[in-house]
């Protein structure tokens, strides 16, 4: 279970308590809108598809949560290939891309939920078009929660990576936390977790593995674990507006 399914289960368990969320997939991958459901291309092929089938369906999906409402938004979804596609934009283009943005944006949500490429940083080609544009149109407080696995080297890894994305003048908001996930489900394996989380700020999320979370591959096969929760009852206790999650 990765950054992707820690995304949409934090999404759908938002929704099952009566908000309206939507989940950016701003991954090439595209691997928690396709679990939504979107097997389409996403919206910055989309605007530029030879095929000229410009229905929102290729790229945005919703459904009720409860009294709450989760919307998917896919922007890339065809691996490597985006690169070329952003290459490609021409003003309008990204006029086009702005457009259809901010009619997704203008159904008032209450929290935004971004699923990130990993390593990404403020200047990646993903952030660069869609982050100005969200700013433009959103009045939200912007909070980050970084995703590690059970390794010693993954963790030194993020280490460093917060260290330059938090560091990085051009950041927007503030850091919020860290999740640790696929923990072996034993005490001392969860004990030495805690061990190695112990020396980073904010909030601290271990996430004992789950075979059937691991293996998810539908949106309707979501249970959402305790720990998602407490996720969600620390961001509850922030002072602000409900903020987007990146």
């Amino acid at each position: 279970m990765g950054k992707s399914t820690i995304s949409l289960l934090l999404s759908n368990a938002l929704a099952e308590k009566g908000f309206k969320v939507l989940l950016i997939d701003r991954d090439p991958l595209g691997w928690s809108s396709s679990i939504a459901g979107i097997k389409d291309i996403g919206l910055v092929q989309t605007i530029i598809s030879k095929d000229n089938k410009k229905i929102r369906e290729r790229y945005y999906i919703d459904r009720k949560v409860n009294n709450g409402k989760l919307g998917i938004l896919k922007l890339f979804g065809q691996g490597p290939h985006y690169i070329s596609d952003l290459k490609s934009y021409t003003e309008k283009d990204v006029r086009e891309f702005e457009e259809k943005y901010v009619e997704i944006l203008n159904q008032g949500f209450n929290y935004y939920v971004v699923d990130n490429p990993s390593m990404v940083t403020w200047n990646s080609e993903e952030v660069m078009l869609e982050l100005p544009i969200f700013e433009k149109y959103v009045n939200a407080k912007i909070g980050r929660i970084y995703v590690t696995d059970y390794s010693e080297v993954t963790l030194s890894s993020i280490r460093k990576y917060i260290n330059i994305l938090e560091g990085d003048k051009a950041k927007r908001g503030e850091y919020l936390g860290i999740v640790m996930n696929m923990v072996p489900p034993f005490p001392v394996d969860i004990e030495r977790a805690r061990q190695m989380l112990k020396d980073f700020n904010g909030m601290k999320i271990i996430i004992p593995f789950v075979e059937k979370l691991f293996s998810l591959r539908s949106i309707a096969d979501l249970k959402v674990p305790a720990e998602i929760r407490e996720i969600i009852d620390y961001i509850s206790t922030k002072p602000y507006p409900p903020p987007p999650i990146i």
